[in-house]
């Protein structure tokens, strides 16, 4: 544990949190520094594959800290410092419920949580929500997916998805100037973009086999069900 006393603010590296299914996923947590005391505070809950650790994420966590806020900053499964195997979307309702009730039961909080975040991170809120954690207070959620199908016809927006699922395809942010996207938007047949992109990608091929509205894509769906 590091202590900025110019901040006011505890941060803790690394927090490892189990899931119901073992898997074990990390997180950074940014507390007051009045924490240290024993005093409890709402919580922020932020689950991002963009990796959690980033100059931005730095200060965002700080910030509301320093707000009197314990922010929790989390690796989803399968990327960054979170074990497991990344599959967009498909895990994040009951790891969200997961999280959501961790971060509840710390010393630190007062059984208030909050979420946020932006577009993947928004739209994960809307999963979780939908398994109802009791503790869950309140949603910050922006530019977030609709359903499949509903913002383009293929379920994802093929076949510039792929370039997202190239960016998130490791544990760690891919070098996105290292393919050339407008030569690769050419190839055909879809099926082998993503080996003309340099870069076997088993949920490219999962996505062109499910052109329809099916028992694959019904995990994503939240709208129906507000």
């Amino acid at each position: 544990m590091s202590n900025t006393d110019k901040q006011y603010v505890w941060i803790d590296f690394g927090v490892p949190v189990s899931m119901r299914d073992g898997i074990v996923l990390s997180a950074d947590v940014y507390r007051p520094h009045e924490s240290r005391d024993g005093e409890r505070f709402p919580a922020i809950l932020m689950r991002t594959p963009y990796v959690k650790a980033t100059e931005k994420n730095v200060e965002l966590g700080k910030y509301f800290a320093d707000h009197g806020y314990a922010m929790v900053i989390m690796d989803v499964r399968g990327r960054g410092d979170s074990e497991g195997t990344f599959y967009p979307y498909h895990n994040e309702g009951p790891d969200g419920y997961d999280a959501i009730e961790w971060c509840a039961a710390q010393p630190w909080c007062d059984g208030h949580v909050a979420t946020m975040g932006s577009s993947y991170p928004g739209m994960i809120q809307w999963l979780a929500a939908l398994e109802q954690p009791p503790h869950l207070v309140a949603m910050i959620v922006r530019v977030t997916p609709s359903d499949p199908f509903v913002e383009w016809p293929t379920g994802s927006p093929s076949p510039m998805n792929l370039c997202w699922l190239h960016y998130t395809s490791g544990r760690v942010n891919q070098v996105m100037e290292a393919v050339d996207w407008d030569r690769v938007y050419w190839h055909l047949p879809l099926l082998t973009m993503d080996e003309a992109a340099g870069r076997r990608n088993h949920i490219w091929s999962d996505h062109l086999q499910h052109t329809r509205l099916d028992d694959y894509w019904e995990p994503l769906c939240y709208q129906n069900k507000l």
